[in-house]
């Protein structure tokens, strides 16, 4: 059985995993909607025979493009919600799960969107833009006529066919549509691979015009369907409201990406513990890859932020999404390589019974876990273990998912082994994560510990630099403050390698204030002499960013369901501040501390943000984890994590620190798989005009 047949085997159970464990639901309808068995469907006779053919004309076009576009009016929705309203007529009706189902309340003034769950021929976002040039069309006329509905439903239909043709968009004689971005299929087959319901989509390609004008030279490549853009190639000419959509897709790519290479780093290392370093190191190189690509991603993403005019917007967004292009699908290939090992090496309820036996060594472990914990707060500040604080209970949580997706393998084993193997990797997954969580906690000691030691390093070297006051014959009076603030530093450093006070906090004080003595004794020693400490000073601030972005980079790992693309990205920025930092300690000190201590403020700030913060509860920071419509991802991988997040939220709120409302808007995840599996109609979108 190939990967995606089993991925999409797996939809269904998958799907009812998460109602299971989110205790999410659908809510009940209010009417009952229409039956759709055409491309028009208009039970009150809206329009005439000839609008309806028109309208009929251009789903026909759109079916050749391998589109499968529905089209619905309706005087209005009867007080239910436009979107469940779709998908119940799409689900009732027996609609493909790849259809479109554009519907207009021609009295109520709304219109609604639905279906498209495997966007497998456009985007949600394509969707969107569609609905978005549909809905100026019916801004014209208060109130809507049968023409401008045939308008609204011709351009809409024309807008998505031109995304899939590559052609300008032409709607008929009626139709003043804008064009919208033509778009085709792309390069991201990583993503297609293994995302049965992709985020928001892949790469949109561009279709640009040549340079025409007179004496122009060769114009560079155009983007096609087999040459997705590349850097060098033209850029397309965009309107703001593209160039909007082209940058969210692009942020919610990175997300994906960033989500599918930290997974890969758990699953490494399940892989060698089962195989041995020799049978995973291609995965290992994959990888690591991937990962250095990553990097260059965030960096783009960066870029696209900052930039003040469009044109350089794009630029960036499309550098983004290439750059993902290039190494993310040796990773994905590698990824499946190393399940079908797996699955070939051992069968469903051997794997399971292994994760089972994981499971509870792990669960056997928490009440040393806390109880290290509780010895850290008794040895250490509020602030030192203010991040490990939660992690008890998150390892819990997750433990206890683990167990109930290990046993629903289990039961699954026989009757739907697909199935059986998405669940284990839930599993995996959740239990990887747990480790995370635990890890932090009894690595924090040693952490601690070796704090000490660097304390004892940092007391000598003020201890010297207070000597060098005397021996240097510095002016008593002038040095004095300085001198005392070093005293003091120096007290509390030694006070805390005892055990009564903060070594991290101590340390902190210590480097500043050698920092403070060291340039002001810097002119009265020798050249060579002042270089040689200041190369020192930067590499003590490397080594504790390292530290500090090493404990940031490990919280978000074990939280990574929950943490926003805004927070991944301000820590890639302080990686690559540190990475410049290690680079710059020789030939230039001062700069290389300057982007550590910078880099070490951002993974202290990292630490100190829960996830039961407000700001990670509001929809707009869920809203690339879905699809553009609230869907979930149904492939193995975002199925786990979509999961994990439900897991992660509602044991934040188990502590009495969240708050009102579901972790996600609403409560819940809306959309999610086809009828046919037992879920929604995928996703949709709705509005007013």
């Amino acid at each position: 059985m190939s990967f995606r047949s089993a991925v999409s085997r797996a939809c269904a159970s998958a799907v009812a995993g998460i109602a299971l464990i989110a205790g999410l639901g659908a809510p009940a309808l209010a009417t009952s909607p229409v039956t759709i068995s055409t491309s028009v469907t208009d039970p009150s006779d809206w329009l005439s025979d000839s609008q309806v053919s028109e309208i009929s004309s251009s789903a026909d076009e759109a079916g050749s493009a391998g589109l499968q576009v529905y089209f619905v009016t309706v005087p209005d929705f009867s007080g239910a919600e436009p979107i469940e309203w779709c998908k119940t007529s799409g689900v009732n009706s027996g609609l493909s799960n790849q259809s479109i189902v554009y519907v207009i309340a021609y009295e109520e003034r709304m219109f609604t969107t639905c279906g498209n769950a495997d966007q497998q021929v456009v985007t949600d976002s394509d969707i969107t833009r569609a609905t978005s040039v549909a809905k100026k069309v019916l801004a014209k006329s208060n109130p809507l006529d049968a023409d401008t509905t045939t308008d609204a439903a011709t351009t809409f239909i024309s807008t998505l066919t031109s995304t899939v043709t590559g052609q300008a968009s032409s709607s008929s004689s009626h139709s003043s549509s804008t064009g919208a971005p033509s778009s085709g299929k792309s390069g991201f087959g990583w993503i297609r691979t293994v995302v049965v319901v992709v985020v928001i989509g892949g790469l949109i390609v561009f279709f640009v015009k040549r340079n025409k004008a007179k004496g122009a030279s060769t114009p560079a490549p155009k983007a096609t369907a087999d040459h997705p853009w590349a850097p060098g190639d033209q850029l397309p000419s965009l309107t703001e409201d593209q160039v909007l959509a082209l940058t969210n897709q692009s942020s919610a790519l990175l997300l994906q990406a960033d989500e599918l290479v930290r997974s890969a780093a758990d699953e490494l290392d399940f892989a060698r513990a089962q195989f041995g370093e020799t049978k995973t190191d291609a995965y290992a190189k994959a990888l690591s890859v991937a990962q250095a690509g990553i990097a260059k991603a965030f960096a783009s993403q960066q870029t696209m932020n900052e930039a003040s005019d469009s044109r350089s917007r794009t630029e960036a967004a499309l550098t983004l999404q290439h750059e993902l292009n290039q190494v993310m699908p040796a990773l994905v290939e590698q990824q499946k390589a190393f399940s079908q090992l797996r699955d070939e090496e051992a069968s469903v309820p051997t794997q399971a019974t292994d994760v089972k036996t994981r499971i509870l060594e792990a669960i056997a472990a928490l009440p040393s876990v806390e109880a290290e914990l509780t010895a850290l707060q008794t040895l250490y500040s509020s602030t030192t273990v203010a991040s490990l604080m939660d992690n008890p209970q998150q390892a819990r949580a997750l433990l206890d998912s683990a167990s109930v997706a290990a046993n629903q393998a289990t039961s699954l084993a026989t009757s739907d082994p697909s199935a059986a193997l998405v669940q284990l990797d839930i599993a995996r997954r959740a239990l990887a994560m747990a480790g995370h969580q635990t890890e932090a906690i009894m690595s924090a000691k040693q952490d601690l510990a070796a704090a000490n030691e660097v304390l004892t390093k940092a007391i000598a070297s003020i201890t010297s630099d207070l000597s060098d006051v005397t021996t240097l014959k510095a002016d008593s009076a002038a040095f004095a403050p300085l001198v005392a603030e070093a005293q003091k530093a120096v007290a509390k450093a030694q006070s805390a390698r005892a055990g009564s006070g903060d070594p991290l906090a101590a340390l902190e004080n210590l480097r500043l204030a050698e920092s403070q003595l060291d340039a002001a004794l810097e002119p009265l020693r020798s050249q060579a002499d002042a270089r040689e400490r200041k190369v020192q000073a930067a590499r003590n601030a490397v080594s504790d960013a390292q530290a500090q972005y090493a404990r940031a980079n490990s919280y978000i790992q074990g939280r990574r369901g929950v943490i926003p693309l805004d927070v991944r990205s301000t820590l890639a920025e302080a990686k690559a501040e540190l990475d410049q930092a290690v680079a710059l300690v020789q030939t230039d000190p001062d700069q290389a501390m300057t982007l550590a201590k910078s880099a070490r403020s951002v993974a202290l700030t990292v630490l100190s943000t829960p996830i039961n913060d407000p700001s990670y509860r509001q929809a707009d920071q869920f809203r690339h984890h879905t699809n553009g419509s609230g869907g979930i991802f149904t492939d193995n991988t975002g199925l786990g994590n979509a999961l994990l997040w439900s897991v992660l939220l509602n044991a934040g709120r188990s502590l009495g620190q969240g708050g009102s409302g579901g972790g996600f808007s609403g409560g819940g995840f809306s959309g999610g798989g086809f009828g046919g599996s037992g879920g929604g109609f995928g996703g949709g979108s709705s509005g007013s005009f």
